[in-house]
């Protein structure tokens, strides 16, 4: 068999039963994160502006997440993951650097809405969803500069590997047969796009590309299960995904099918603890605890150096302006987040709003913050072979007293995870956005449950403000 019809053996055949315990465990967190994520979301600008989209193209049998407005699952796939991406508060696959739930979730949910599937079925998509995907985000990786030859090429890896694992998720649920979801996954990749362009000046177009790989995913599966047909070759042809968008040389194909169903990608997920891009974690992190730790007062910081490995210096060490351009490019901006969350104490959903980026508290500090690449933390990436967004932090008062805290295991990160509680009470904030404790309370405990649930409609239900 060819990798396509590897993979599709193995959506095929996955069951509930056969997902081991701590894998369910992360199905459960990236579920409840992502619904917490887009009700973070509701009423938000960006947010207003794909839903009163979303509306004029119909309606449908899945539910938008917080407005409780019922549109078709291609379409309320590509609303709801524009929703848990457009805070950048969902989680990253750092093998790859690259977000799985804001794609996986959302399609999942709303085939799995009109469908009315159960809470078994519905894990077992979701995780042949995150399987495929990782895997295909993953064969794109090149240790050339910690990234992905995608993103060298101006592809957005979410957009363009999103919509395989939004197909397998899909084609599981709507129960297709081992040649219709290579046909689904065909179908997926021809269709995969997704200009990184956006990148330079971080336009909001950026947020809609989980949201179109989500939708392409769905609308392949369905269009396979209609019985249009696609190349089973969709990876490894002279035409195929990899050839045409990572180029020869640039990819493994082996790690597509390598250890497929024995070894889950999935449990290399990182979460969030912050909305903004994920290496500004352990900047932040850092910056705080050593104020906490040892009492700075604002007026007294002279100076913050933040050290980063390679790839984070390339990405968010660089051409960062103040104030931001606008809301988007903040959360990408370290001087400015790394100010504001020593200027407020924390890094929140509320912080990263117009009326903010101009704080003349926060962009006097920011002023002060300056960046540079650590070459012992270059090092320390190289050696454990995969991306782990450390940082350092040093903090210089006017009293000549040098304060520094170095952070290798960067938090919700696999080796350094959030606890359940953790898990919790950052769902119960977002959340509280705009629903209330007894909706909150109900979510809280059907997805702890989900195993048993007879219908993900009770999730949905319960999503509406």
């Amino acid at each position: 068999m060819n990798a396509a019809e590897r993979l599709a053996t193995f959506v095929r055949n996955l069951v509930f039963d056969s997902i081991p315990d701590d894998v369910v465990q992360n199905i459960k967190f990236l579920l409840i994160d992502s619904l917490g994520n887009a009700l973070a979301a509701y009423k938000h600008d960006f947010a207003e502006k794909i839903v009163s989209t979303g509306r004029r193209w119909g309606r449908g049998e899945s539910t938008i997440i917080g407005y409780g407005d019922k549109l078709a699952p291609p379409n309320a796939a590509l609303v709801n993951s524009s929703l848990c991406h457009g805070l950048d508060y969902d989680d990253t696959y750092f093998r790859a650097i690259v977000h799985l739930s804001s794609v996986v979730v959302p399609a999942a949910l709303a085939v799995a809405e009109k469908e009315q599937i159960d809470g078994k079925r519905l894990m077992a998509a979701m995780a042949a969803g995150y399987e495929i995907m990782t895997r295909v985000s993953r064969a794109t990786y090149v240790p050339r500069l910690s990234t992905t030859s995608l993103q060298d090429r101006g592809f957005m890896t979410i957009s363009t590997c999103g919509s395989f694992g939004a197909a397998a998720a899909s084609a599981k649920l709507l129960d297709l047969g081992p040649g219709e979801i290579v046909n689904a996954l065909g179908i997926s990749g021809s269709f995969a796009s997704g200009i990184g362009e956006c990148l330079i000046n971080h336009e909001t177009v950026q947020l809609l590309f989980p949201g179109w790989a989500a939708h392409t995913g769905i609308s392949a599966a369905q269009l396979a299960a209609a019985g249009f047909t696609a190349p089973s070759t969709i990876f490894e042809g002279k035409y195929g995904f990899f050839e045409s968008h990572v180029g020869a040389g640039n990819y493994n194909l082996d790690v597509l099918t390598e250890g497929l169903g024995d070894v889950w990608e999935t449990m290399h997920t990182a979460f969030k603890p912050h909305p903004c891009c994920h290496l500004l974690t352990a900047p932040v992190d850092a910056a705080l605890e050593i104020k906490q730790k040892n009492g700075i007062d604002l007026v007294d910081i002279k100076a913050v150096e933040v050290g980063v490995e390679q790839y984070a210096m390339r990405f968010v060490g660089t051409g960062a302006k103040l104030p931001p351009e606008n809301v988007y490019s903040a959360k990408f901006n370290l001087p400015w987040t790394v100010a504001a969350a020593l200027v407020r104490g924390k890094v929140s959903p509320s912080l990263y709003a117009q009326d903010k980026l101009g704080d003349p508290m926060i962009l006097s500090l920011a002023g002060k913050v300056s960046c540079f690449e650590d070459q012992e933390l270059t090092a320390y990436v190289k050696k454990v072979g995969k991306q782990t967004a450390p940082a350092v932090v040093r903090i210089t008062t006017k009293q000549g007293r040098t304060y520094e805290h170095r952070d290798n295991a960067t938090r919700g990160m696999p080796e350094n995870p959030m606890t359940k509680d953790q898990m919790v009470a950052k769902f119960e904030d977002n959340a509280a956005n705009c629903l209330d404790r007894k909706q909150i309370k109900g979510i809280i405990g059907i997805v702890d449950r989900l195993e048993a649930v007879q219908s993900i409609r009770e999730v949905m239900d319960l999503c509406k403000a």
